[in-house]
């Protein structure tokens, strides 16, 4: 745990849980709504850099697979996926459209 004067509460400064992640292949997340319903996005990728001490939280730089970072963002971007996501270790390329069939969402791959 760590104080966070981004998020202080009424009696100074709020707290924030703070670590390195694990670099290596993960999968980014997003659950989203969208008018007709929901969409799961998920993008395979790795964790090359972690832990960007100002920012206190977990953190860390992810390298979409799935090409250049420019146009990996914009398709992400134009998938639905919010500013907040999950990450999750390893490539989920598999569970991920399961889960989505099972939940009765479309899902996005990015």
């Amino acid at each position: 745990l760590e104080a966070n004067d981004h998020y202080p509460g009424q009696r100074g400064e709020g707290s924030s849980v703070a670590f390195a992640l694990r670099t290596g292949p993960a999968t980014l997340l997003s659950l989203s709504p969208e008018p007709e319903g929901w969409v799961l996005a998920w993008a395979p990728g790795e964790i090359v850099e972690t832990r960007y001490d100002d920012m206190r939280g977990p953190n860390g730089m992810f390298r979409f697979e799935s090409g250049p970072s420019g146009e990996a963002i914009s398709r992400w971007i134009m998938s639905g996926a919010t500013h907040h996501n999950a990450l999750a270790p390893g490539h989920l390329d598999i569970e991920v459209p399961v889960l989505a069939q099972a939940l009765g969402i479309r899902h996005a791959r990015v």
